[in-house]
């Protein structure tokens, strides 16, 4: 069972010794495409990052998870660019500062994202078939200007516009097709496996120049007629239009990545290994650089080169590549096990060696050591005054955030498994013993309470002076609430029927948010009554309120495909969907910090990663999703009909709907897709006899925020 996390008060910063980033680093973390929500650690973040393009200072680094980073001062900071999407962007074609192109996809290239205002929003244009997933994909892409554009299909069909996209035309085919590129409206390239050809009125029609030089897969047009060409263990430069070339052998080297300032001197990165040549590739110089972590390579202005690459590591120079200096963050999140927010402290996550991690100002830092064994629990008062508790019931204290430790006597029975500290004199331990507190004096004494009585705290949950723990074996109820510190808890008596609670978190004031049976509930009295929210439309694994209406919970890992927080801003009466699309297939823990303010760790996928939010998740503007009231009619074989709207749809918008049986903790969904009709969306299932809760989330696009209908109940008899 992995810890839940729990909360008290507001963060404060900690002014720490031991930093996680380089002195040269900058340690923000960048905005996530697809929500509201930052990287936090790695930063500035952690998805692979395959390309890099500049114009002057201006630059862009692209990659997997739908990441396109811009940068304006030639990669000593960057932001993150909502693109609204979590799939792999191949490239990205700069037409200027304002207007960038992005060829996205999964196994292949299926659409574009393309933005005309600096990458504040993008625009999605789909080819054939959806993202991720096309019969026909995108081979080669070139935009002259940001309304007009070529496409080079797979199928070796070109397509052109002439208004950003809205609409294609189609030019004549490139057999065997696989680079395109135009100095202008009319005059362009085009390269096979072996021959460049061109055209001379917009791709039209096309005649052959000459043969390539051997080894040639790829180029690049630096004017009308100029041209820098390579492949593997070859680069040829032409400057008169490819009729002759210069063409190098490059040791073995099989480029991967390729920028040149001028036709003679470029960096070209692969095989783990960074060259440069000034005169063409006649002469070569190897750049020391990184541990075998660099996809990408490329020049900014002046002496300037940014590389980029595995896990979204950066490096630059500014001695054309004589030397590099790393300036991305230490990656902290692979040792952190799990993340919570309680004390005026901020967010404290425990390591896999016995450390604490705290984030100060904007980057993670680890604590010294204090003992080799490992962390059951932590919990910071203030920015210096915390606490550690050791797996094997060890409790030790700090005044001076982590510098030095004292250990305290627990008088505890038995290894503890939490500890809350209240405030800077008051704190409780809790354990299969029940709790234990300590007063101004500082001794622990048990806490004498029917209520406590052979309880075994499985989750944790504090806000001010209130607490709740769970355990989801006790007989006649699983939650117990404190209102005072720890000094008086009472029972929670839960819903009618129920038996086993997984999960609870206090709600600031008076009330609760727990998970019973497998659904959830809300409760505004403490436990005197219960609402279910069925809104969620999935089972949950983590939740968390930061306020009365403000409710983050997490489905379980593989529900959505992808790592997901569903949040609500109504008390639970609908929920939105936010991706973190550098995690993995889930959430792993969740903590809340107030309104707006959450904090997320995901240990799956590429790369372990925390994540942080101060508005909420919220990223664009929110948009509104709603089943229709008579949402489902009995066809003939028991087929029902959903339907729905999603307000301020373009068309292609997949939608997840998510239905269950009254009473069920389980539930099964399916994806439509919104029509650009009013964004209907229309499911047709097979579903028995009656009454289901049924629940419509779309998890939005750049510039749209993720939005949720209200759960609908229909009966089909």
């Amino acid at each position: 069972m992995k810890r839940m996390s729990r909360h008290l008060g507001a963060a404060a910063a900690c002014a720490l010794a031991v930093a996680a980033v380089p002195a040269s680093a900058s340690a923000l973390g960048v905005a996530l495409s697809t929500s509201g929500w930052n990287w936090t650690n790695p930063a500035p973040q952690g998805n692979t990052l395959t390309g890099i393009v500049f114009t002057g200072n201006t630059g862009f680094a692209y990659g997997a998870g739908g990441t396109i980073l811009r940068t304006d001062d030639g990669g000593t900071t960057w932001k993150g660019l909502a693109t609204g999407t979590s799939a792999f962007v191949y490239d990205v074609d700069v037409v200027d500062a304002n207007t960038i192109v992005g060829r996205v996809g999964g196994s292949k290239a299926c659409s574009l994202r393309i933005s005309t205002d600096g990458g504040q929003t993008f625009t999605r244009v789909v080819f054939d078939g959806e993202v991720a997933n096309c019969d026909v994909g995108l081979e080669s892409v070139d935009f002259v200007s940001k309304t007009n554009g070529f496409f080079l299909m797979d199928d070796d069909r070109v397509l052109t516009t002439t208004n950003g996209g809205a609409s294609f035309g189609t030019a004549t085919k490139v057999e065997g097709g696989r680079q395109i590129a135009f100095a202008d409206t009319t005059n362009g390239f085009a390269i096979t496996a072996s021959t460049l050809k061109k055209t001379p009125d917009g791709g039209q029609t096309w005649s052959d120049v000459g043969p390539l030089p051997s080894g040639v897969s790829a180029f690049r047009l630096l004017g009308p007629t100029t041209l820098v060409a390579w492949g593997k263990d070859v680069l040829a430069t032409s400057t008169d239009g490819g009729v002759t070339w210069a063409p190098h052998t490059l040791g073995g080297l099989d480029p991967q990545s390729v920028s040149c300032r001028t036709i003679t001197q470029c960096v070209l990165y692969g095989g783990n290994k960074i060259v440069l040549t000034a005169d063409g590739g006649a002469t070569l110089t190897s750049a020391a650089i990184g541990n075998d972590d660099v996809r990408a390579v490329g020049y900014g202005s002046g002496t300037r080169l940014a590389a980029v690459g595995k896990r979204g590591v950066t490096y630059l120079s500014d001695d054309d590549g004589a030397t590099f200096r790393r300036t991305s963050s230490d990656p902290v999140a692979e040792s952190i096990t799990s993340i919570d927010v309680r004390g005026g402290g901020g967010p404290v996550g425990i390591t896999d060696n016995g450390r604490i991690a705290r984030l100060s100002g904007d980057a993670w830092t680890l604590l010294p050591t204090i003992s080799t064994g490992a962390l059951a629990d932590a919990d910071f008062v203030d920015d210096k005054l915390g606490f550690a508790l050791g797996a094997n019931g060890k409790l030790q204290r700090t005044q001076d955030c982590g510098a030095t430790w004292t250990t305290l006597d627990t008088g505890t029975p038995s290894p503890p498994s939490y500890v809350i500290a209240f405030d800077a004199t008051t704190q409780a331990l809790v354990g299969k013993f029940g709790v234990y507190r300590s007063g101004e004096g500082g001794v622990f004494g048990k806490i004498t309470s029917k209520a406590l009585r052979g309880f075994r705290a499985s989750s944790l949950d504090a806000k001010g002076k209130r607490a709740a723990v769970s355990d989801p074996k006790v007989k006649g109820g699983g939650i117990r609430v404190t209102s005072d510190a720890g000094k008086t808890w009472r029972a929670v008596t839960l819903p009618k029927g129920s038996k086993r609670v997984t999960a609870v978190s206090v709600i600031p004031a008076k009330g609760l948010l727990a998970t019973i049976d497998g659904r959830l509930y809300k409760s505004s009295t403490d436990g005197g009554k219960w609402t279910s929210l069925p809104a969620a439309g999935a089972q949950l694994e983590d939740l968390e309120a930061a306020s009365s209406k403000e409710f983050y919970v997490v489905p379980r890992g593989g529900e959505w495909g992808t790592a997901i927080v569903l949040r609500s801003s109504d008390g639970g009466k609908s929920f939105a969907p936010q991706s973190l699309a550098g995690g993995g297939d889930g959430v792993n823990a969740l903590a809340v910090d107030g309104p707006g303010k959450a904090y997320a760790a995901v240990f799956g996928g590429e790369a372990p990663a925390l994540f942080s939010t101060s508005t909420g998740g919220v990223s664009g503007t929110p948009g509104s999703l709603s089943l229709s009231r008579t949402a489902a009619k009995q066809k003939a074989k028991n087929q029902a009909t959903i339907s729905g709207t999603l307000k301020g749809a373009v068309g292609g918008e997949e939608i997840r709907i998510a239905y269950r049986k009254k009473g069920s903790a389980s539930w099964t969904s399916k994806t439509v897709i919104a029509g650009a009709n009013s964004g209907s969306v229309t499911l047709r299932v097979k579903l028995t006899k009656g009454t289901y809760d049924v629940v419509a989330q779309w998890a939005g696009d750049s510039g749209r925020a993720g939005t949720g209908s209200a759960a609908r109940s229909i009966t089909l008899k």
